[in-house]
């Protein structure tokens, strides 16, 4: 899998299920150390063209918007 990090992150992944309705969780690592733990979930799976997925940062409250699509 490529890594497609921001500038100075990097990414460590723990669990990657690419199929709709699969989690994908990871640990996005900032260039001043911090770590960014994260979750996401699949929502369209087109090999080898489309991963589509939802992700918000672990910290965040619940109810709250998610950060990326």
């Amino acid at each position: 899998m490529r890594n497609e990090s921001p500038i100075g992150f990097t990414t460590t992944v723990s669990a990657l299920d690419a199929r709709p309705g699969g989690a994908f969780l990871f640990d996005m690592h900032g260039p001043d150390g911090t770590v960014f733990p994260m979750e996401a979930v699949f929502t369209e799976v087109e090999e080898p063209e489309r991963l589509v997925f939802i992700t918000t940062r672990i910290m965040e409250g619940e109810g709250e918007e998610p950060q990326l699509e």
